[in-house]
C-alpha cells in the first residue's frame, strides 16, 4: 500500500511531512526542536536559545479517500493544532522573541501533479516568551505547497492570511497610542518558504523563508512608531548531521525595530 503523508501549517512542518518517505496518510504529529546560539546585532550579545515547531492532527475526515493502491489525489477536512517560536535563556537578548499557537479547521486537497492546497479557519494566540505582550488572532488562510516545482529536490510553499487581531497587551502599541485600551485591528500576514536538498558534501539543505505581517489602515501613531508592519527574511544552511547556520534580517510582532540575527545550532526531528 502506498499512501501520502501530510501535516498542516507551519510551512516548515508541512515540508517535514511532504518530503518524508510518503508512506502514511495517518500522520498524526511532528515536532522539531533546534537548540542554538542566537545573536542579534542590536541585542547586546548572544544567548542560548531553543527554536521549536510542532503540529498535531486531532481529527480528520476523508471527503474523497485516495485510491489505496495508487493515490493520485485526495480531499480531507482536519482539525489541527500547531505552533512555532524561539525561547532564550536571556529574553532581553532574544532577537526572535515571538511565539504562536494555532488551532485550525482545514480543508485540504492533494494532487500528485498539482500539489497541496489548503483553506483554513484559524484561532491563534501570539505572545513573547515572558507573556507580557500577547494577542489573539482569528484569520482565514490559503496555503499552497509543492515539491519539485522549480527544480528536482526543491520544495515551495506560500501561505496568505487575513484576520482580526485583539491586542490584549502590547507595550509598544500602547506606548505609541498613549493608551492602555487597545482596539482590535485587521491584519494581513504571509509566509513563503523554499527549501532545496543539495548534493553538496558539506551542506545538505538551503532554506529561504520570508514572513510578513501588515496592519490594515494602521493609525498614524502606529506607522510613525514603525510597528505597522513586520517582516523577517531568513536564509538557513543545513549542515551534515543535522547542524545548521542561519542569518535573518527584520523583525516579528512585539519587536520594536528591525535587527540582524545570526544563529547556529542543531536540529532534532520527531515524526512517529
Amino acid at each position: 500500500m502506498n499512501k501520502v503523508k501530510f501535516v498542516t501549517v507551519p510551512l516548515s512542518v508541512l515540508f517535514m511531512s511532504l518530503t518524508a518517505h510518503s508512506q502514511d496518510l495517518d500522520q498524526k504529529k511532528s515536532l522539531e526542536i533546534k537548540p542554538s546560539i542566537l545573536e542579534g546585532k542590536d541585542k547586546g550579545g548572544s544567548t542560548l536559545g531553543l527554536e521549536y515547531q510542532f503540529s498535531k492532527n486531532l481529527l480528520r475526515y476523508d471527503v474523497a479517500p485516495a485510491n489505496p493502491l495508487q493515490p493520485d489525489s485526495f480531499k480531507s477536512v482536519t482539525f489541527d493544532v500547531a505552533g512555532t517560536g524561539t525561547v532564550a535563556l536571556n529574553s532581553e537578548r532574544n532577537p526572535k522573541n515571538f511565539l504562536d499557537f494555532v488551532g485550525s479547521i482545514e480543508s485540504l486537497y492533494w494532487s500528485r501533479n498539482l500539489g497541496t492546497f489548503i483553506g483554513s479557519l484559524n484561532g491563534k494566540f501570539e505572545t513573547d516568551q515572558s507573556f507580557k505582550n500577547k494577542q489573539g488572532v482569528f484569520s482565514i488562510n490559503a496555503t499552497f505547497a509543492k515539491r519539485n516545482i522549480f527544480v528536482k529536490n526543491g520544495f515551495f510553499s506560500v501561505d496568505v492570511g487575513y484576520g482580526r487581531v485583539d491586542p490584549r497587551n502590547d507595550e509598544a502599541r500602547a506606548a505609541a497610542l498613549q493608551s492602555q485600551k487597545l482596539s482590535t485591528f485587521n491584519r494581513w500576514e504571509a509566509e513563503v518558504l523554499y527549501l532545496h536538498r543539495t548534493q553538496n558534501p558539506t551542506f545538505d539543505t538551503i532554506e529561504l523563508n520570508y514572513r510578513y505581517f501588515s496592519e490594515r489602515n494602521a493609525p498614524l501613531e502606529i506607522r510613525q512608531a514603525g510597528i505597522a508592519a513586520h517582516k523577517l527574511a531568513t536564509i538557513r544552511l543545513g549542515i551534515k548531521k543535522d547542524f545548521f547556520v542561519a542569518y535573518s534580517r527584520g523583525s516579528l510582532p512585539f519587536n520594536r525595530k528591525s535587527d540582524q540575527i545570526v544563529q547556529a545550532g542543531w536540529s532534532y526531528k520527531i515524526q512517529p
